[in-house]
């Protein structure tokens, strides 16, 4: 299994878009840049402590911008479902057995590299907030209460996502993987939504209007977790099944 999952990093490092990735992680830092050099063009609205801005910069960049679910999709579309289209994967397969093998450490590496870009993405979002807004009118000392749980979410999102898209790779979608990452982000927000549905998934009632979203808001974090959870699960046991089962 090492033995797979090293080669499958070192298909990584060969792969030009990997840089790409370097670079889009750079986006947190030149926005920040930006909002410090006092352009009308780029607007920094509230305040802001280290965590609160960290937080923000990176559900909005790495989840709410749609650039990173395409690299996202172009990434794990060129380590899996190229080999797959192209029948390359077969000879990595050596029987059934090895193909359970082979889905964890396309994962598992995937989960790694994602794991270094997300990493530098967090400390040039520190480092920008350090050095361009620490000792501006947007620096404050304090945070909201929530703040802690909903950076714990965006980072657990981040991992479910990736590996939700990685799974469905292993069907061959290529490049209209974005299109399953749009989907599954849809569904679950919309769900976590539905007040009726909540009691059934966490075992208490919520609604979801502005008000009641800031007084439940454990509860509609809890519903969220769980959807997620769900759906990652079910991808992983669905695509597993037909890639093991496919003919090659």
């Amino acid at each position: 299994m090492l033995m797979l999952i090293r080669a499958e990093l070192i298909k990584l490092t060969k792969n030009k878009l990997t840089y790409f990735g370097i670079i889009l992680s750079l986006v947190p830092f030149i926005i920040t840049l930006l909002f410090a050099s006092g352009s009308k063009s780029f607007l920094l609205f509230g305040k802001y402590d280290l965590l609160s801005y960290t937080n923000g910069m990176f559900s909005t960049v790495a989840l709410g911008i749609g650039i990173f679910s395409i690299y996202f999709s172009m990434i794990i579309n060129s380590v899996i479902s190229s080999e797959i289209n192209s029948d390359m994967i077969i000879y990595e397969i050596i029987g059934k057995s090895k193909r359970k093998k082979i889905f964890i450490s396309k994962i598992i590496s995937l989960l790694i590299f994602f794991s270094i870009i997300l990493c530098l993405m967090l400390i040039f979002i520190i480092l920008g907030y350090e050095f361009f807004l620490r000792n501006t009118e947007y620096a404050i000392s304090t945070h909201d209460k929530y703040e802690l749980g909903t950076f714990i979410y965006a980072i657990i999102y981040y991992y479910g996502l990736i590996i939700f898209i990685s799974s469905l790779s292993f069907l061959g979608l290529g490049n209209s993987l974005v299109i399953g990452s749009f989907i599954e982000n849809l569904l679950i927000v919309k769900l976590s939504s539905i007040v009726w549905l909540a009691p059934y998934i966490i075992g208490s009632p919520m609604d979801t209007n502005a008000d009641t979203y800031s007084h439940n808001f454990t509860q509609f974090m809890s519903t969220q977790y769980v959807l997620l959870f769900f759906a990652v699960i079910v991808c992983l046991f669905i695509c597993k099944h037909i890639f093991e089962s496919r003919d090659f």
